[in-house]
C-alpha cells in the first residue's frame, strides 16, 4: 500500500513485540495503545482471529475518542461486516475484506498477495472508498452481498481445504498399495496440478478427463470391483465423488443420457438413481 501512495501509519497488537515486528517489517510505526492508533488512522484494519473480532470492535467502541467517519475493516473470510456493527453507533463505517489466498505460511503469503482476488462487503456509504483502495493498489476484487458471506466462504473452503482432503484420500489408496506418502505425492500431485491448469485454460468440457468423461463404464466397474476386494472402507467416498462427476458430465453434455444412466447404475451397485 505504501508503494501505491497510501500512508500506512502503523500497527497496534496485544503484545508490544508483535507490533514492533510488524512495523519493522512494513517500515512504519507501532503504537502502544489502540487509542493512539485510532487517533492517527482514518481506516483501521482488524486482523485478528474470527472469535476476537467483536471483542476488538467493542474495545474500539469504548475508547474516549471521536470515531465519526472512520472506516473499520476486518479480514475474516467467514464472517460478514455485521461483526463490527457496534462501531456504527459511534459513527463508523464497517466492512469485511478478504483475500482468496491460502495462508499456510503467512511469512511467504504476502509475496503472492497481488495475485489474490479480494471480496468486499459492507456499508454502501463509503464502499467507493474501499473499491478505490483496491483499484489503486492493483488488486482484483468483487463485491458480495452481506448475507452471502457464509456461502462465499463455503466455496473457498471447497476449492482449497477440501482439495487437501481429496488429495489425502488419493494418497491413501497408493499407501494401501505399499507406496510411501512421498512417492504417492510425487506421482499424483502433477496430475492434480494439470487438472487445475485445465480448469484455468478451458471450459468444463476440457477440464474433466478420465473414464467418466469418456463414458468408459467398464473402467468404472473395475474400480468398484477393486474397492470391493481391497479397499471396502474407502468405497463410499469414491462412489459419492463418482456420482458427482457423472452429474457434472451430464450437466455439460459430455455423455449421452443412456451412458449417464449406465455409469450411475454401476456406482449405485446396480440400483438406478431416481
Amino acid at each position: 500500500m505504501k508503494s501505491r501512495g497510501y500512508d500506512v501509519c502503523g500497527y497496534f497488537s496485544r503484545t508490544q513485540a508483535s507490533a514492533i515486528a510488524a512495523a519493522s517489517f512494513a517500515g512504519t510505526s507501532w503504537y502502544g495503545s489502540v487509542e493512539e492508533l485510532a487517533e492517527a488512522a482514518d481506516m483501521i484494519f482488524l486482523t485478528v482471529n474470527d472469535d476476537q473480532i467483536r471483542l476488538a470492535a467493542e474495545n474500539l467502541y469504548n475508547i474516549d475518542l471521536a470515531l465519526d467517519g472512520k472506516i473499520f475493516v476486518h479480514m475474516s473470510g467467514a464472517l460478514a461486516s455485521g461483526e463490527l456493527d457496534i462501531l456504527k453507533k459511534r459513527g463508523g463505517h464497517t466492512y469485511s475484506l478478504h483475500p482468496l489466498l491460502s495462508f499456510a505460511e503467512p511469512g511467504k503469503a504476502w509475496k503472492r498477495i497481488e495475485d489474490a482476488v479480494f471480496s468486499v462487503e459492507g456499508d454502501s456509504e463509503k464502499m467507493q472508498t474501499m473499491t478505490n483502495l483496491l483499484e489503486n493498489t492493483g488488486c482484483s476484487f468483487f463485491e458480495i452481498e452481506t448475507d452471502k458471506k457464509a456461502l462465499y466462504h463455503a466455496a473457498a473452503c471447497v476449492a482449497s481445504n477440501y482439495v487437501t482432503v481429496l488429495l489425502d484420500y488419493a494418497f491413501s489408496l497408493y499407501l494401501d498399495m505399499g507406496l510411501s506418502r512421498q512417492d504417492a505425492a510425487k506421482a499424483l500431485l502433477p496430475l492434480a496440478k494439470g487438472t487445475v491448469q485445465n480448469a484455468e485454460d478451458g471450459g468444463p468440457e476440457k477440464t474433466l478427463t478420465g473414464p467418466i468423461s469418456r463414458g468408459d463404464a467398464g473402467v468404472i466397474r473395475r474400480h468398484m470391483d477393486a474397492f470391493e476386494k481391497s479397499a471396502k472402507d474407502k468405497e463410499d467416498f469414491y462412489r459419492f465423488m463418482g456420482l458427482q462427476t457423472v452429474d457434472y458430465a451430464s450437466r455439460y453434455g459430455l455423455q449421452p443420457e443412456e451412458k449417464i444412466k449406465e455409469m450411475k447404475k454401476i456406482l449405485n451397485r446396480g440400483e438406478l438413481d431416481g
